[in-house]
């Protein structure tokens, strides 16, 4: 059975990554199934991005939270999934019957997590608090004087508070005061927007600015490139760790910059300047932004290597890498564009979405946040198949763990 999959971050305080949440589009979303059949369907989905795919390499290590409809969670499913990465979520609309609760109270015992997902605080929901390790809140349809009365009882069991929704830092912020310690949405993705006149930028950032626009001059050489690089240790550091990844298996350690530079090519070479200057834009901001960024850059490019109308897969690359250029430096992102000398064929789509190369960002984004309809339907504009899209978002994640 073949499916997608995409995964959205859980943040702890500090905005490192706890874990991510596993949203999949399976084959029996358009086949018809229902009740029984469409909870076989997704287990078999389940398993097979657990064992088939590989977990780890989707999450990289970190804590995978699962969906677990009534069905699933009464037949054992979860056994076969490992217990260090697995946290299973309780659907809101499961009632805690003695057969849910001894099933939840068996796997608790067998070491695994459970979350009770979109947590809803009424009476005939309240024996699950007893099975459960997280409590899933969801910000936008629950009632904040609702969460904070829940939160403040809540504060003295030993269960975490996980924040859901969470599409503003003011809603972060509030939810950190209330007493949760991990965080789902998109609030990290989005710039906090100072005026210019209230704004300095840094020498660093400048410096990075100043980086791209090199790394992107048509006329710049292996020579000036590095003569930029050697002056910066962060830099050379960097730039030793990627060539000398197991991702590219050498035999042999690379020891100068010169021969980094030459092994890897100056396209590459161009592709690196660019992410390393934007990961040191990103003091105080979440990895997860890069981490993102270069997923998005790599999609980008194996999709248009699939296609015979793309000319410049670097510009496709960058396109993706400069995608949260606003949130990494919190500002409008025509005022970034305005500092920086790039191609049109790049500016133009990252502020319209039109084009081919809109288009395919406005793909990219609609499958990573699993917005399955709309994504399918942009790439069966391009005769991109289903199976090519999953292929390529699982090389793009693979490819961006080097990092």
């Amino acid at each position: 059975m073949s499916s997608c999959v995409a995964r959205q971050p859980i943040f702890n305080k500090s905005l490192n990554i706890y874990g991510y949440e596993l949203l999949y589009r399976d084959n029996s979303s358009s086949s018809g199934y229902t009740g029984a059949d469409g909870d076989m369907a997704t287990s078999e989905t389940i398993a097979n991005t657990f064992h088939e795919i590989g977990v780890e390499r989707v999450t990289g290590g970190k804590r995978a939270f699962v969906n677990f409809t009534e069905k699933l969670l009464l037949s054992n499913v979860a056994t076969i999934l490992p217990r260090h990465i697995l946290i299973i979520e309780i659907l809101e609309n499961i009632l805690p019957t003695p057969e849910i609760l001894e099933t939840c109270a068996k796997l608790r015992k067998q070491g695994y997590k459970l979350a009770l997902d979109d947590f809803i605080f009424e009476p005939q929901f309240l024996p699950l608090l007893n099975v459960a390790d997280i409590i899933k809140v969801d910000f936008l349809s629950t009632p904040m004087r609702v969460i904070n009365k829940y939160a403040a009882v809540l504060k003295n069991k030993d269960i975490i508070l996980l924040a859901e929704k969470v599409e503003s830092q003011d809603i972060f912020d509030q939810a950190m005061e209330m007493g949760f310690s991990l965080f789902q949405g998109y609030f990290f993705s989005k710039p906090a927007i100072v005026e210019a006149s209230e704004r300095q930028l840094s020498p660093l950032k400048l410096n990075c600015l100043e980086l791209i626009r090199l790394s992107h001059d048509p006329n710049v050489n292996f020579e000036r490139i590095s003569s930029v690089i050697k002056r910066d240790v962060a830099l050379s550091y960097r730039l030793f760790r990627v060539v000398n990844s197991a991702f590219f298996g050498l035999s042999y350690s690379i020891q100068n910059v010169k021969q980094a530079l030459t092994f890897l090519g100056m396209n590459e070479v161009k592709k690196w300047i660019t992410l390393i200057s934007l990961a040191e834009m990103t003091e105080g901001k979440p990895d997860e932004l890069i981490r993102i960024s270069l997923i998005r850059g790599r999609f980008l490019e194996i999709l248009g290597s699939s296609l015979n109308r793309v000319s410049n897969l670097e510009d496709l690359y960058l396109l993706g890498i400069m995608s949260l250029i606003d949130a990494i430096m919190d500002m409008e992102l025509s005022e970034i564009l305005g500092m920086m000398h790039i191609s049109p064929n790049i500016t133009g789509p990252l502020i319209t979405r039109s084009g081919l190369y809109g288009e395919l960002l406005s793909l990219v984004i609609h499958y990573e946040k699993s917005e399955w309809d709309e994504a399918l339907a942009l790439a069966d504009k391009y005769k991109i198949t289903e199976s090519t899209l999953n292929n390529a978002y699982l090389a793009a994640v693979d490819w961006a763990s080097i990092y």
